[in-house]
């Protein structure tokens, strides 16, 4: 009955005093329609540059970077899969500042859950660092008396693994305490009267409400991204100190003159 009752109430002010006071942003561009376009419009141009890269990297890479060629081949893949799904399956459409808002694309029309598609997107942020990161840590591990370097394969898939899987758990406690989300929409209403018009017309899905899920959510997704950066930042700079100002004797000036060229073509490939 209560449910009923705030439908219909969201029904009706939208009919009311939403269509009287409100005045939709006319840009095409703050529109459902003009966030797909453009986003796979972008996709579309970018995608065969991506396969033209991936292309170089596998026939054009010099032998002197043969041993970072799988790491920029695993990037620039993995920039691939998250362009189309975050372009053509799970475009995310989102009503700042809170922590609502829809997804549009192939996965919706295929009746994907709201949550499931918001699982995948955050997946996808999370593989294109991760992908980075082990570039880097490949490019690190390879220089000789490395004390950051990885050497043993196991050890860098359960390193990859728990920075992955581990995400990914943090995150489950939002999941497991979504909010009631009638409830949700008309606070979020309460405090912005004149949102974008999808707010009625689309499925908008509330991730947090309450202010210990917004905090929760916001703290745990920085956490995330700071680790993922500070572990990037760590082999780049292991990087640079066994390169350029730790000099190991055992090493000869052309292996280094390599190791330094192959470590800043790593950048060119990004």
């Amino acid at each position: 009955m209560i449910l009923a009752m705030e439908t219909e109430y969201l029904a009706n002010y939208y009919k009311t005093v939403y269509s009287v006071n409100c005045t939709p942003d006319p840009r095409f561009l703050a529109s459902k329609e003009g966030v797909i376009f453009y986003s796979r419009l972008i996709e579309s141009i970018s995608l065969p540059i991506q396969i033209l890269t991936t292309f170089c990297i596998l026939k054009k890479t010099p032998e002197s970077m043969n041993y970072v060629k799988s790491s920029l081949l695993n990037v620039n893949i993995c920039a691939i899969l998250a362009g189309i799904v975050l372009s053509f399956f799970v475009t995310p459409f989102n009503y700042f500042p809170y922590l609502a808002g829809f997804t549009m694309g192939f996965a919706a029309d295929l009746g994907a859950s709201a949550m499931v598609q918001v699982i995948i997107g955050l997946a996808m942020t999370f593989v294109i660092l991760i992908s980075v990161m082990v570039l880097f840590e490949n490019r690190s591990s390879l220089i000789a008396r490395n004390r950051c370097g990885i050497s043993k394969t196991s050890i860098r898939i359960a390193w990859v693994s728990v920075n992955f899987f581990g995400s990914l758990l943090l995150l489950v406690p939002i999941f497991l305490n979504l909010p009631d989300q009638m409830k949700a929409k008309l606070d979020i209403l309460k405090a912005l009267p004149c949102p974008a018009k999808e707010f009625f017309t689309e499925p908008t899905f509330v991730l947090a409400g309450e202010e210990f899920g917004k905090t929760y959510m916001i703290a745990t997704v920085m956490f995330i991204y700071f680790n993922f950066l500070a572990q990037i930042l760590l082999f780049f700079v292991c990087c640079v100190y066994y390169l350029f100002i730790f000099k190991i004797s055992q090493l000869s000036v052309a292996t280094r003159r390599l190791q330094i060229q192959s470590f800043l073509e790593c950048w060119d490939k990004l």
